[in-house]
């Protein structure tokens, strides 16, 4: 027996529906290959295509056909990758939408609404509203400790993050209390040898940097170099970071401007391939490196680096973001030499 027109038509939709659908999910899975390899741009690229498919399908399908899930993913993928990439304010309102979606869900999204606030304290952060993040960071140890105790491992991110908020309002005490919780938590949840572990104990030597224990942070910088530049752990972003700060460290602690120089511009090569020439990332080393080479008496290339900074910060933080303003001082000084 012969399928009726009207059914044929209605087989035929639902076939373009699951076309549709299955490029979403193609589209999401490959933005997370992507991430894991650290192409930051071609991920987000990706990500936006997978919400803009996704939207597509919605207004296709209905609701209750598309999956949860799957929308949180990809919100929560290109949230953090336009975090990643300096992309502040398209961050923001993603995390935004992903968070009102979770809290539609009420307590089956718990987790990933509790993960998603913390990655929007993140932005609040970088963007320098220190008060809004640490809001949320209380309110949401405060939850995490009720519902899950201590040893958990937000919990632990969450120490690791007041520690990093401490660290930038310059309380390196208070940060130091943080930040060893935060070690100490990862330590008994992973082990000593996890990536998030390393990471944890080299964000507690930018706080001894901080207390002037210089020698010892540069130990910590340096065991994060070896462990995430190994095949087996590779991270180009965290050797970045961590070469950044261990040049710091290497100036302060020893005046040791040539090996500073060294693993400032090794920093600066890997964030300009991984991020971008325009990322705040890329500025935060470009402006450190023109202080070095200043000592060093290079003052037209310290120049040079100083407004390329500037720029950056002007355009991804604002004007008066403490990086920019920092960054505009150190200009206006240099302007005294010429």
């Amino acid at each position: 027996m012969k399928a009726q027109p009207n059914q044929t038509l209605k087989n035929i939709f639902s076939l373009q529906q699951q076309s549709l659908l299955q490029k979403v999910i193609k589209l999401h899975n490959l933005t997370k290959i992507l991430e894991a390899q650290a192409k930051y741009n071609e991920a987000f690229i990706k990500a936006q295509a997978a919400f803009e498919a996704l939207e597509t399908v919605k207004k296709c399908l209905p609701a209750f056909s598309i999956p949860i899930s799957l929308e949180l993913q990809i919100l929560s993928s290109l949230s953090k990758l336009a975090r990643i990439l300096g992309k502040y304010a398209t961050a923001q309102h993603f995390y935004l939408k992903a968070i009102n979606l979770a809290q539609s869900q009420e307590i089956e999204q718990q987790r990933v609404l509790l993960s998603l606030l913390n990655e929007l304290a993140i932005v609040c952060k970088h963007w320098g509203n220190l008060e809004a993040a640490e809001q949320i960071y209380q309110t949401l140890l405060k939850t995490l400790l009720n519902q899950y105790g201590e040893k958990n491992q937000l919990v632990a991110v969450i120490y690791h993050n007041l520690a990093s908020l401490e660290h930038c309002r310059g309380h390196d005490t208070e940060a130091e209390y943080l930040a060893r919780k935060s070690y100490e938590l990862h330590v008994q949840l992973l082990g000593k040898e996890h990536a998030d572990t390393i990471a944890s104990k080299a964000a507690l030597g930018c706080i001894l940097h901080g207390l002037g224990r210089w020698n010892e942070a540069i130990e910590l910088f340096q065991e994060a170099i070896d462990f995430f530049a190994s095949p087996s752990h590779r991270n180009s972003y965290e050797v970045a970071r961590n070469l950044n700060n261990l040049a710091a460290a290497h100036v302060q602690a020893k005046g040791e401007l040539q090996a500073a120089e060294k693993a400032y511009r090794r920093a600066l090569d890997i964030k300009k391939k991984l991020l971008g020439t325009t990322h705040p990332e890329v500025a935060i080393t470009l402006n450190n490196l023109a202080m070095l080479l200043k000592e060093k008496g290079k003052i037209p290339e310290a120049k040079k680096m100083l407004e390329q900074a500037l720029i950056i910060f002007e355009k991804s933080l604002g004007y008066q973001h403490p990086k920019t303003i920092l960054c505009q001082k150190n200009l206006n000084q240099l302007y005294k030499f010429s």
